[in-house]
């Protein structure tokens, strides 16, 4: 196979890798593409301000590139076929690049792409990316760099997996108006269908000091909205001497930060929400009222099956204290359907109860069987046409409960802070609220440019496709 010579000047000087023919200067091109979660998302933002330091241009994943980075997911079967096919893609349209994976797909599969790929980056190695890159182009060969896949897996020791930790932010360049900030790593849960913690360790968080200075550095290249991701961040903990931080300690230091005027949480568990976090957050005006809770299953046995660490009742105390005291806060979860031994009256309970319970925003998931995990050894799964028909059906109700809510929003004639994000057909521009609805306007000036700007919008109606419809008051 052809293969571009990236000497260790190219690759790693600023200045010294551009290259001039004739008239024509040109400097080394690296595209980019993302799967799965809002981690992967502030951990490219990193990978990709470290390629642009070092003198590499950024096009897009449809263009060819002198070295494509793919960061992969590996939570369900999906996501592990759409990360063969874009590796493929990628191949297709860089045919003399260099490709890349990191991600959980890479550190559960690497075995199994190692033949399509030019590098693979263990998770406990991703702040070595560039030294690995100089060593592929060295020996030519990504198995003569790590040796047999086998041996490659060998000696990444468990200990390196569960201590490193690699500093993560999303970069002004992924276009982003939204930035991700990585606080946290890693999962102790081992809940019995997940693989995660197999790809990414233990759970460890970043310092307070290098998380409060790296969103310092975001509200200065522009963001007006940051959110705190990681793989588990209610179990974030970091550890300076004798002195042990939790969440609600990093979220006062975030919170009381100059300049920012937004933050979110990424998903959270429910059994990590405190009453001291609630304190916290219940009256910082820059935090936005909207939380994302899992509940993956509306059955205490099935979610004993699951090994998820709280019941029911646990579940609803949680929403209940959110809903008492922050007000017009919106709750979304995540819900899979499936699991083994599922029957259909575990399945029915589990749609009542979120009938019932106050939260408006689903993700549906049906169950993926994951190697390795604990539910893969259980009796009792579920054929594939049942798990697709039980989605379906939450699905539906997810869309009737959002639609409830935003029936709400339109009756109550609220007035919301709403920062846009893209403009999504000819004058009309799309941002979400502070509680995360989807609200489009078009503005009276139709050339207006609306990206990345906090506007005050009355909402008037629901659209088709479950937004709410304003008008900025300024136009009024």
């Amino acid at each position: 196979m052809k293969r571009m010579k990236l000497s260790k000047v190219d690759l790693l000087a600023n200045i010294n890798d551009i290259e001039t023919c004739g008239d024509v200067t040109k400097k080394r091109t690296v595209s980019f593409y993302t799967l799965g979660c809002r981690l992967n998302k502030a951990e490219t933002g990193t990978f990709t301000k470290q390629f642009i330091d070092n003198g590499f241009s950024v096009v897009d994943f449809e263009e060819s590139a002198d070295v494509v980075l793919i960061n992969t997911c590996v939570v369900t079967d999906k996501a592990e076929s759409v990360c063969r096919n874009v590796i493929r893609r990628a191949r297709k349209i860089s045919p003399d690049g260099y490709i890349v994976v990191v991600g959980c797909y890479a550190e559960i599969e690497g075995q199994n792409i190692s033949k399509d790929v030019d590098l693979i980056i263990k998770a406990s190695e991703k702040h070595k990316i560039f030294y690995y890159l100089d060593k592929c182009e060295e020996k030519h060969s990504l198995l003569q760099v790590f040796g047999p896949i086998k041996e490659k897996v060998a000696t990444v020791s468990e200990n390196a997996l569960n201590t490193t930790f690699f500093h993560a932010a999303s970069s002004i360049e992924n276009g982003n108006t939204r930035a991700f900030l990585k606080i946290q790593d890693g999962c102790n849960f081992f809940c019995s269908y997940c693989i995660i913690p197999y790809a990414r360790g233990r759970s460890r968080g970043a310092d307070i000091e290098t998380v409060c200075t790296q969103a310092r550095e975001l509200i200065s290249s522009g963001f007006k909205e940051i959110v705190l991701t990681g793989i588990n961040i209610g179990d974030y903990r970091s550890v300076d001497g004798d002195k042990i931080s939790r969440l609600p300690h990093l979220l006062r230091a975030v919170l009381s930060l100059n300049g920012l005027e937004r933050l979110r949480l990424s998903s959270i568990e429910p059994n990590t929400i405190t009453d001291e976090l609630l304190d916290v957050v219940c009256d910082a005006p820059n935090f936005m009222n909207h939380f994302h809770i899992p509940l993956q299953s509306g059955d205490d046995e099935i979610l004993r099956l699951m090994g998820r660490k709280y019941t029911l009742v646990d579940y609803t105390n949680v929403i209940k204290k959110i809903i008492d005291r922050i007000p017009n806060v919106t709750i979304g979860t995540d819900v899979i359907v499936g699991h083994p031994g599922e029957t259909e009256e575990h399945f029915v309970q589990t749609k009542n109860f979120l009938q019932d319970i106050a939260v408006s925003h689903f993700h549906i998931f049906p169950y993926s069987l994951r190697k390795g995990t604990k539910s893969a050894q259980m009796p009792n799964q579920i054929e594939k046409r049942i798990k697709k028909m039980r989605a379906r059906e939450l699905i539906e109700l997810g869309h009737l409960k959002l639609k409830a809510r935003l029936i709400e929003e339109v009756s109550a004639q609220r007035i919301f802070q709403v920062l846009f994000e893209q403009q999504v057909s000819s004058g009309v521009w799309e941002g979400y609220t502070s509680n995360y609805l989807r609200v489009r306007v078009r503005p009276k000036q139709a050339s207006i440019s609306l990206k990345n700007e906090i506007r005050d919008v009355v909402i008037i109606s629901v659209g088709e496709d479950l937004y709410l419809e304003g008008e900025i008051i300024a136009d009024k």
